[in-house]
């Protein structure tokens, strides 16, 4: 050996480097960001809250481990979400909002970077199934507390007013943005495959319990849509595409048997003595024709300015000049995004349905190995989830729901790492 040789110093390789597995504490900060999304009050500025400041970190923390990888950061949807932006800011400029159209902005690139975050750190099968587990955890513990507020008449965490009844709402917004969390929540325990069938079933109850709870209408018909999809889908792809048109002719029959049969009781809804029969089920009529009337205010706003668009959130300020001193939104995704964005707009959000729809449709094809088709979960069910988040976009703004995207960023990851996995490719 010689002694003037210089010594070479061998940096050694951490155990993520060799496994291709995320370092554990990165993945905590990012399942904890999820766990925490329902905290968005007390309320900051930018219409932001707590849970934005752990989500921004999650998202900083796994873009510095990226960067310090030398990997490539997987950010899905961006394209279809910069056709959205775009358009947002074409109309946002043009209908002289620049302030308001900035903001909407920075919200709409904060999500998709979190999504890009998730999908990009969830690229093993151990990664997302542990990203999911402490999804569903944190759901039973939110739906406990809800079931827990209800109970006691925790007002924080309820409407408790002569004109609204008694509707859980828990630290978001309003009871329906409360119940499209507990939506998202159940198809992902479903779609978990836990090993114990109690301890599913258990998780499931507390979170539909919870969703009963915020009395939003469109959570529960929509939970119901996309239950009847997953159990065709699943059938169909398990069982026999015969057994599949059975079961589902079976469900919609005994459906119609039963709003039927309780038909009456669906008319008296509405002097229920029970609040939280009487402001959901006892709302629908009454919803449904507010929806009527500020759809075609909408259209008839669309129609005197232009095709352009209004600019992103500006319904509820344009409405409010011509009198509808009520209207907070828009109520409705696909109209939403047509009189404020424009044709462009629409564009954008059909390029983002059908990216997630591919996505979901290709998630399970070709994928071979086990542990990633344990990990992919139930397909039924994120089918399920689809179909019924596609159906409450037409009576919510659900497009900013900071849990939306996180679903989207799993949803990605499951496409994205199953498949290149498949092809040999390292994660």
């Amino acid at each position: 050996m010689n002694p003037a040789a210089p010594t070479v110093y061998r940096v050694p390789r951490m155990p993520w480097q060799r496994t291709g597995e995320p370092p554990a504490a990165l993945l905590r900060i990012v399942m904890f960001a999820i766990a925490v999304i329902p905290l968005v009050k007390p309320r900051l500025p930018g219409n932001s809250g707590p849970a934005d400041f752990f989500m921004v970190t999650a998202t900083i923390a796994v873009f510095v481990w990226i960067a310090a990888e030398g990997r490539a950061i997987f950010a899905p949807f961006a394209g279809a979400t910069a056709v959205l932006m775009t358009a947002g800011a074409i109309s946002g400029l043009v209908a002289d909002r620049a302030g308001p159209t900035l903001l909407v902005m920075l919200q709409e690139a904060h999500l998709l970077l979190f999504t890009a975050a998730i999908a990009t750190v969830a690229r093993t099968p151990r990664a997302i199934e542990e990203i999911r587990s402490a999804w569903v955890a944190a759901g039973v513990f939110w739906g406990a507390l809800v079931v827990a507020a209800v109970a006691s008449g925790f007002a924080p965490l309820i409407n408790a007013t002569t004109d609204r009844g008694t509707r859980a709402h828990l630290f978001f917004q309003n009871p329906n943005i409360t119940g499209n969390y507990f939506l998202i929540a159940i198809f992902v325990a479903v779609a978990s495959r836990p090993k114990s069938w109690p301890r599913r079933s258990a998780a499931v109850a507390v979170m539909l319990a919870a969703m009963l709870l915020t009395g939003s209408n469109a959570a529960i018909l929509g939970l119901a849509a996309g239950a009847v999809v997953a159990v065709f889908v699943y059938a169909w792809r398990r069982i026999d595409p015969i057994v599949a048109v059975v079961v589902l002719s079976a469900i919609l029959v005994a459906g119609a048997g039963s709003y039927v049969a309780m038909g009456e009781s669906f008319r008296r809804a509405p002097e229920s003595e029970n609040l939280l029969i009487r402001y959901s089920i006892g709302r629908l009529e009454r919803s449904a024709a507010n929806r009527q009337d500020l759809f075609s205010e909408q259209m008839a706003l669309y129609r005197e300015r232009g095709i352009l668009g209004i600019g992103p959130f500006a319904t509820r300020d344009e409405l409010g000049r011509s009198g509808e001193s009520g209207v907070r939104s828009s109520h409705n995704d696909y109209l939403a995004t047509l009189v404020e964005r424009g044709p462009i707009g629409v564009a954008g959000l059909l390029l983002l349905a059908g990216a997630i729809g591919y996505r979901i449709a290709r998630g399970h094809a070709g994928v071979v190995k086990p542990e990633w088709r344990k990990a992919a979960g139930t397909g039924a069910a994120m089918t399920g989830v689809a179909v019924a988040l596609a159906l409450s976009a037409l009576t919510h703004e659900i497009l900013h729901y900071r849990h939306l995207w996180a679903l989207l960023g799993l949803i990605a990851a499951v496409h994205r790492w199953s498949h290149q996995d498949a092809k040999g490719g390292a994660p």
